[in-house]
């Protein structure tokens, strides 16, 4: 998608001291992107499917590396979600996805695989004695078939979570008869004597048989005894992949089911308690307790992956799942990917009971997914809204007509349709303030509107998008930018798109974007005063730092909007020094926008410009 991209710093307060503030408006510049959010999928350029998310912290950063395959989509033959590549993603914020390449292919690996049987399969990372190591599985060259009967675990290491990962010799030692094992994950238990175990745990048996698990030797390398079974979950529906984590003394389980019939798959979990001493073996009691996460009809794949991590400006972590599916189903013809093979990522929430243990609460999929979007530098792809009503979403094929974007767009869009998008970030850039709005919309005529509310479709208008005709709904073009009518007040709150059209489904919409503009200079000094005989530090959002030559009390303090009408109420003036004094707004009576603190005495005059 073609989107707008802003030189964005924005901020009209004044903090520690007397900084620089900005008012009057200039002319924003417009530079192409292209943004790849839609439809809670994190990547759309590409298949992504069997998400292994860990968080790693390299090189200083700590951020979520989320390993996948990829499903070819031209030259494979007849193979079964063929797949020779597995890829990196990551992501500080849980909503911007970094592209880091590919961490191993299947012909970088050893003689003993199949190099053309396009089965590269389910990989997880770990940590562990000072290596990254990549577990994954992949057709032997020597199987009876080239499928997942003939699969075999092997490992891959590297210095950095990015690769490049070498492939190991040989696969691992799993069991003495022929049969495949797939969907391996690591993981590292860290036990309650500070010691540390490598378990394994992979489908065994070609028709997902059952959970097998193993322990592994102290460099992670290969395989200590026999496999067991893990014989306490249900006996019916496993299908694929497994993933482990604790918490609150427990260990979690969680792997895809197949439950009445095919296309009808869900993830599913069991606990165990973690024990005083030691890790998990074949005597872990594992307590079945249910769903997680439902697949849509048309997804018949939903193997999935956890993780905890604190994305970058929100003030705690979460718990995420992972899930792929098979891409959107079709709408009009159209899938994102043309031969509708591709499976695709996206991410939910996780959260807990108070129960001991702590249970998972079943969560549902939803567009908008996770994250928190910025207004100052992002678009916002109100495809992912939250909620709807009276419009839909239609997928637009990949790579699409010329004109149209990647991904999906709002359609069906009836009059007074609405779509809330949760969680955008309304903080503006540092020295800059949100001044306009535009709209990426195709449409079969000049017919509707689509207001910019905050909140809900009764919240704060922000401004309204005439609809231009674009010439018809396959042609999309990025609307002029229109004045905002209020600035959205600072700090994260929801979006509220309302459709106003006399005709049914007449026009389509992409994404929002919101400008910033810069403003005119008023200086002030920090530790002499200003000509005027006032200084001013702005020591939170609803209190100005009032400094005088004279008398402070002797001054006239008001606020004025930009009309010039003075707001009554507007300020609460408190005593600090001879020479100093404290000015409180009240909130009640300012709404979002800019104003003047106007300030006189005998010594001077001065007006402050400042946003709420």
């Amino acid at each position: 998608m073609n989107i707008s991209s802003f030189v964005h710093k924005t901020g009209l307060t004044c903090g520690g001291k007397c900084v620089t503030v900005l008012l009057s408006a200039l002319l924003v510049s417009v530079i192409p992107q292209t943004a790849v959010h839609a439809d809670n999928w994190i990547v759309t350029e590409r298949p992504t499917s069997d998400p292994a998310p860990m968080v790693f912290t390299y090189n200083g950063e700590t951020r979520v590396y989320v390993y996948c395959t990829q499903d070819k989509l031209t030259g494979f033959g007849s193979a079964v979600y063929p797949i020779d590549t597995i890829h990196i993603y990551s992501s500080d914020d849980m909503f911007h996805w970094r592209d880091e390449g590919v961490a191993l292919d299947e012909q970088s690996c050893q003689s003993w695989v199949n190099k053309g049987a396009h089965q590269l399969w389910a990989p997880t990372v770990v940590y562990y004695k000072g290596k990254y190591r990549l577990f994954v599985s992949a057709v032997d060259r020597n199987g009876a078939t080239p499928n997942d009967a003939s699969a075999r675990v092997f490992t891959a290491t590297a210095d950095s979570p990015k690769g490049p990962f070498i492939a190991s010799n040989n696969p691992l030692y799993l069991s003495n008869i022929s049969i495949g094992s797939i969907d391996p994950f690591c993981y590292i238990d860290t036990m309650p004597d500070g010691k540390t175990a490598a378990i394994l745990a992979v489908r065994m048996g070609a028709g997902a048989t059952s959970v097998h698990m193993a322990q592994l030797n102290d460099d992670a390398t290969d395989v200590v005894g026999q496999p067991w079974v893990v014989r306490t979950l249900p006996t019916d529906g496993y299908k694929e992949g497994t993933w482990i984590f604790k918490r609150n003394g427990f260990y979690y389980l969680i792997y895809a089911t197949e439950r009445g019939g095919v296309r009808k798959e869900t993830i599913e979990y069991a606990t165990a308690p973690v024990p005083a001493q030691g890790t998990i073996t074949s005597n872990t009691q594992w307590t079945y307790r249910g769903v997680i996460l439902k697949t849509n009809s048309s997804e018949f794949t939903i193997h999935s992956g956890a993780c905890h991590y604190k994305p970058k400006g929100e003030s705690e972590a979460k718990w995420y799942i992972f899930w792929q599916g098979v891409q959107e189903p079709e709408i009009g013809g159209l899938r994102l990917f043309r031969n509708g093979v591709g499976r695709c990522v996206g991410i939910e929430y996780v959260n807990f009971t108070n129960a001991n243990p702590p249970l998972i609460q079943e969560t549902a999929k939803t567009s908008r997914g996770v994250g928190i979007c910025r207004a100052s530098i992002d678009s916002i792809q109100v495809d992912r809204y939250s909620s709807s009503s009276n419009c839909a979403v239609r997928c637009i094929q990949h790579p699409g007509l010329a004109t149209a974007p990647n991904g999906w767009v709002v359609s069906d869009i009836k009059n007074n349709g609405t779509c809330t998008y949760k969680n955008v970030d309304f903080t503006p850039s540092e020295g800059k303030q949100f001044a306009t709005v535009a709209a990426n919309i195709s449409s079969s005529n000049a017919n509707g509107s689509i207001e910019i509310r905050t909140g809900s479709n009764s919240g704060t208008l922000l401004a309204t998008i005439p609809v231009p005709n674009t010439g018809d709904l396959n042609t999309y073009k990025t609307t002029d930018y229109v004045k905002l009518t209020a600035v959205p007040k600072e700090g994260v709150q929801d979006l509220a798109l309302v459709f106003k059209t006399s005709a049914a489904n007449t026009f389509q919409v992409n994404w929002i974007k919101f400008g910033e503009e810069t403003s005119t200079v008023i200086k002030t000094y920090g530790a002499v005063l200003d000509q005027s005989g006032f200084n001013f530090r702005r020591v939170s959002k609803n209190t100005f730092k009032i400094f005088c030559k004279e008398n402070v009390a002797a001054a006239i303090i008001s606020a004025i909007n930009l009309q010039g009408r003075e707001i009554a109420g507007a300020v609460t003036v408190r005593p600090f020094a001879w020479n100093c004094i404290m000015v409180d707004l009240n909130e009640n009576r300012l709404s979002s926008g800019a104003y003047l603190l106007t300030i006189k005495n005998p010594g001077g005059e001065v007006n402050i410009p400042f946003i709420y």
